[in-house]
Protein backbone atom coordinates (compact mmCIF):
# COMPACT_ATOMS: atom_id res chain seq x y z
CA UNK A 1 0.00 0.00 0.00
CA UNK A 2 2.84 2.35 0.86
CA UNK A 3 4.53 1.80 -2.54
CA UNK A 4 1.42 2.88 -4.46
CA UNK A 5 1.21 6.06 -2.41
CA UNK A 6 4.84 6.91 -3.17
CA UNK A 7 4.29 6.31 -6.90
CA UNK A 8 1.18 8.48 -6.87
CA UNK A 9 2.97 11.32 -5.07
CA UNK A 10 5.89 11.14 -7.53
CA UNK A 11 3.44 11.25 -10.44
CA UNK A 12 1.74 14.36 -9.04
CA UNK A 13 5.08 16.03 -8.42
CA UNK A 14 6.42 15.28 -11.91
CA UNK A 15 3.26 16.47 -13.66
CA UNK A 16 3.34 19.67 -11.60
CA UNK A 17 6.92 20.46 -12.65
CA UNK A 18 6.22 19.45 -16.24
CA UNK A 19 3.31 21.89 -16.36
CA UNK A 20 5.55 24.61 -14.91
CA UNK A 21 8.20 24.02 -17.58
CA UNK A 22 5.78 23.59 -20.51
CA UNK A 23 2.57 25.45 -19.64
CA UNK A 24 0.97 25.28 -23.10
CA UNK A 25 1.90 21.71 -23.94
CA UNK A 26 -1.55 20.16 -23.48
CA UNK A 27 -3.62 23.18 -24.49
CA UNK A 28 -5.19 23.34 -27.92
CA UNK A 29 -5.01 26.36 -30.18
CA UNK A 30 -8.05 28.63 -30.37
CA UNK A 31 -10.40 27.92 -33.25
CA UNK A 32 -12.02 30.58 -35.40
CA UNK A 33 -15.81 30.48 -35.25
CA UNK A 34 -16.33 32.32 -38.54
CA UNK A 35 -14.11 30.35 -40.86
CA UNK A 36 -14.74 26.71 -41.69
CA UNK A 37 -11.58 24.71 -41.46
CA UNK A 38 -10.63 22.01 -43.88
CA UNK A 39 -10.11 18.59 -42.33
CA UNK A 40 -6.54 17.40 -42.12
CA UNK A 41 -5.58 14.68 -44.58
CA UNK A 42 -5.25 11.27 -42.94
CA UNK A 43 -1.79 10.20 -41.93
CA UNK A 44 -0.81 7.12 -43.92
CA UNK A 45 -0.42 4.10 -41.70
CA UNK A 46 2.00 1.39 -42.69
CA UNK A 47 0.34 -1.98 -42.60
CA UNK A 48 2.43 -4.62 -40.90
CA UNK A 49 2.38 -7.84 -42.85
CA UNK A 50 2.19 -10.57 -40.21
CA UNK A 51 3.14 -13.32 -42.63
CA UNK A 52 6.46 -11.61 -43.34
CA UNK A 53 7.22 -11.24 -39.65
CA UNK A 54 6.37 -14.89 -39.03
CA UNK A 55 8.79 -16.01 -41.73
CA UNK A 56 11.56 -13.95 -40.16
CA UNK A 57 10.72 -15.26 -36.66
CA UNK A 58 10.80 -18.88 -37.83
CA UNK A 59 14.16 -18.31 -39.55
CA UNK A 60 15.59 -16.71 -36.40
CA UNK A 61 14.45 -19.59 -34.18
CA UNK A 62 15.67 -22.24 -36.62
CA UNK A 63 19.12 -20.69 -37.05
CA UNK A 64 19.38 -20.00 -33.31
CA UNK A 65 18.88 -23.69 -32.56
CA UNK A 66 21.15 -24.67 -35.43
CA UNK A 67 23.95 -22.37 -34.21
CA UNK A 68 23.56 -23.59 -30.62
CA UNK A 69 23.72 -27.21 -31.84
CA UNK A 70 26.87 -26.62 -33.85
CA UNK A 71 28.49 -24.86 -30.89
CA UNK A 72 27.45 -27.70 -28.56
CA UNK A 73 28.99 -30.37 -30.77
CA UNK A 74 32.12 -28.29 -31.40
CA UNK A 75 32.83 -27.12 -27.84
CA UNK A 76 30.95 -29.57 -25.60
CA UNK A 77 29.19 -28.31 -22.49
CA UNK A 78 30.91 -24.92 -22.52
CA UNK A 79 27.94 -22.57 -22.10
CA UNK A 80 29.82 -19.52 -23.33
CA UNK A 81 30.31 -21.10 -26.74
CA UNK A 82 26.74 -22.36 -26.86
CA UNK A 83 25.36 -18.88 -26.14
CA UNK A 84 27.77 -17.34 -28.67
CA UNK A 85 26.72 -19.88 -31.30
CA UNK A 86 23.05 -19.25 -30.56
CA UNK A 87 23.51 -15.48 -30.86
CA UNK A 88 25.43 -15.82 -34.13
CA UNK A 89 22.76 -18.18 -35.44
CA UNK A 90 19.99 -15.76 -34.50
CA UNK A 91 21.71 -12.88 -36.30
CA UNK A 92 22.27 -15.07 -39.35
CA UNK A 93 18.65 -16.23 -39.22
CA UNK A 94 17.43 -12.64 -39.11
CA UNK A 95 19.34 -11.69 -42.25
CA UNK A 96 18.43 -14.95 -43.97
CA UNK A 97 14.76 -14.37 -43.11
CA UNK A 98 14.88 -10.81 -44.45
CA UNK A 99 16.31 -12.09 -47.74
CA UNK A 100 13.71 -14.87 -47.97
CA UNK A 101 10.90 -12.39 -47.31
CA UNK A 102 12.27 -10.09 -50.00
CA UNK A 103 12.33 -12.95 -52.51
CA UNK A 104 9.00 -14.55 -51.55
CA UNK A 105 6.84 -11.46 -51.27
CA UNK A 106 7.84 -9.50 -54.35
CA UNK A 107 5.08 -7.36 -55.76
Amino acid sequence: MYGYLVIFIEYIRLTFFFNLLFPNYFKTMPQSKKKKHQPHPPIPQHKINKRRNKVIAVAIIFFLLFGAGIAFFAAGYNYTWIITGAAAGAVGGYFFGKQVVKDLFRK
